[in-house]
Protein backbone atom coordinates (compact mmCIF):
# COMPACT_ATOMS: atom_id res chain seq x y z
CA UNK A 1 0.00 0.00 0.00
CA UNK A 2 1.30 3.31 -0.57
CA UNK A 3 1.09 6.21 1.23
CA UNK A 4 -0.03 9.78 -0.31
CA UNK A 5 -0.36 13.30 0.83
CA UNK A 6 -3.99 14.88 -0.16
CA UNK A 7 -3.75 18.23 -1.13
CA UNK A 8 -7.07 20.36 -1.12
CA UNK A 9 -8.91 17.37 -1.49
CA UNK A 10 -8.91 16.76 -4.78
CA UNK A 11 -4.72 16.51 -5.76
CA UNK A 12 -3.44 12.97 -4.30
CA UNK A 13 0.79 13.55 -4.60
CA UNK A 14 2.38 9.95 -3.38
CA UNK A 15 4.41 10.24 -0.61
CA UNK A 16 7.96 9.52 -2.91
CA UNK A 17 7.67 13.19 -4.42
CA UNK A 18 9.47 15.98 -2.32
CA UNK A 19 6.90 18.28 -0.96
CA UNK A 20 9.25 21.31 -2.74
CA UNK A 21 7.91 19.48 -6.09
CA UNK A 22 5.37 21.11 -6.29
CA UNK A 23 6.61 24.41 -6.35
CA UNK A 24 8.82 23.75 -9.45
CA UNK A 25 6.45 26.08 -11.58
CA UNK A 26 7.16 29.07 -9.41
CA UNK A 27 11.13 29.14 -8.71
CA UNK A 28 13.03 27.25 -10.86
CA UNK A 29 15.77 24.67 -9.15
CA UNK A 30 19.42 25.46 -9.99
CA UNK A 31 20.77 22.54 -11.89
CA UNK A 32 23.28 20.61 -10.13
CA UNK A 33 25.81 21.39 -12.81
CA UNK A 34 25.66 25.09 -11.26
CA UNK A 35 29.52 25.07 -10.34
CA UNK A 36 32.44 27.43 -10.43
CA UNK A 37 32.41 31.30 -10.04
CA UNK A 38 29.04 33.50 -10.20
CA UNK A 39 29.58 36.99 -10.95
CA UNK A 40 27.34 39.47 -9.52
CA UNK A 41 26.36 42.99 -10.16
CA UNK A 42 22.15 42.55 -9.74
CA UNK A 43 21.70 44.98 -13.03
CA UNK A 44 24.22 47.83 -12.37
CA UNK A 45 22.57 48.15 -8.50
CA UNK A 46 26.29 47.15 -7.62
CA UNK A 47 29.62 49.30 -7.74
CA UNK A 48 31.55 47.65 -10.45
CA UNK A 49 33.21 45.20 -10.83
CA UNK A 50 30.60 43.87 -8.36
CA UNK A 51 30.31 40.32 -6.79
CA UNK A 52 32.05 37.62 -7.35
CA UNK A 53 30.64 34.01 -5.36
CA UNK A 54 32.52 30.41 -5.90
CA UNK A 55 29.97 27.68 -5.87
CA UNK A 56 30.68 24.29 -5.46
CA UNK A 57 26.81 22.80 -5.76
CA UNK A 58 25.97 22.11 -2.74
CA UNK A 59 28.65 19.86 -2.45
CA UNK A 60 29.21 20.19 1.17
CA UNK A 61 26.16 21.47 1.90
CA UNK A 62 23.28 23.57 1.32
CA UNK A 63 25.14 26.96 2.09
CA UNK A 64 27.94 26.22 -1.18
CA UNK A 65 25.35 27.61 -3.71
CA UNK A 66 23.70 30.88 -4.18
CA UNK A 67 20.09 30.67 -3.35
CA UNK A 68 16.84 31.89 -5.06
CA UNK A 69 15.80 33.57 -1.91
CA UNK A 70 19.43 34.77 -1.04
CA UNK A 71 19.20 36.57 -4.42
CA UNK A 72 15.84 38.26 -4.11
CA UNK A 73 16.94 39.52 -0.20
CA UNK A 74 19.84 41.04 -1.52
CA UNK A 75 17.97 43.04 -4.57
CA UNK A 76 15.65 44.20 -1.93
CA UNK A 77 18.35 45.34 0.21
CA UNK A 78 20.25 47.60 -2.99
CA UNK A 79 16.62 48.69 -4.01
CA UNK A 80 15.46 49.80 -0.80
CA UNK A 81 18.40 50.24 1.14
CA UNK A 82 19.20 49.70 4.97
CA UNK A 83 19.67 52.95 6.98
CA UNK A 84 19.46 53.81 10.68
CA UNK A 85 21.24 50.30 11.66
CA UNK A 86 24.12 50.34 13.50
CA UNK A 87 25.08 46.45 12.82
CA UNK A 88 23.76 43.65 10.98
CA UNK A 89 23.98 39.86 11.57
CA UNK A 90 23.32 37.14 9.05
CA UNK A 91 22.73 34.20 10.50
CA UNK A 92 23.59 30.83 8.27
CA UNK A 93 24.87 32.65 5.69
CA UNK A 94 26.28 29.83 3.33
CA UNK A 95 27.96 32.15 0.17
CA UNK A 96 27.97 35.21 2.55
CA UNK A 97 25.64 36.52 -0.45
CA UNK A 98 23.02 39.52 1.76
CA UNK A 99 26.18 40.31 3.99
CA UNK A 100 28.69 41.13 1.22
CA UNK A 101 25.85 42.24 -1.11
CA UNK A 102 25.10 45.09 1.34
CA UNK A 103 28.59 45.55 2.49
CA UNK A 104 29.28 46.51 -1.21
CA UNK A 105 25.87 48.29 -1.27
CA UNK A 106 25.81 51.96 -1.04
CA UNK A 107 22.34 52.63 0.55
CA UNK A 108 23.30 52.06 3.79
CA UNK A 109 25.19 53.86 6.49
CA UNK A 110 29.42 53.67 6.29
CA UNK A 111 29.27 53.55 9.42
CA UNK A 112 27.18 49.72 9.94
CA UNK A 113 28.97 46.58 11.37
CA UNK A 114 27.79 43.64 9.37
CA UNK A 115 28.71 40.37 10.70
CA UNK A 116 28.13 37.21 8.26
CA UNK A 117 27.90 33.71 9.65
CA UNK A 118 27.31 30.52 9.21
CA UNK A 119 28.51 26.72 10.45
CA UNK A 120 32.34 27.60 11.36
Amino acid sequence: MTSALIIKEEVIIPSEFSFFDQFQDLVPSRPVEHLGKLDLTFEGRLPDPGLVILEDGGEIGCGGKVWVAGELLSKYVLDKGLYNKKKVIEIGSGTGLVGLTLGLSENRDKDMEIFITDIE
